[in-house]
């Protein structure tokens, strides 16, 4: 089943209001490493590695 175009544009709105816009420094072998990997989705990448970090810390408290 395909999403409509609409959808796609509403998940997308949802996903803006839950992500802050920031400026953070990376080492430039990092980040060329994500934007080589994930040439279009690399911040999500970067998100996506940091969302797991927190998680997996969070864990260890319990």
């Amino acid at each position: 089943m395909r999403t409509s175009s609409f959808d796609t544009w509403l998940t997308r709105l949802r996903d803006r209001r839950a992500a802050m816009r920031i400026e953070a420094r990376l080492d430039r072998d990092v980040l060329t490493w994500f934007r080589t990997k994930k040439k279009k989705g690399y911040q999500t990448a970067i998100n996506a590695v940091l969302k797991a970090f927190v998680e997996s810390q969070e864990q260890g408290k319990a």
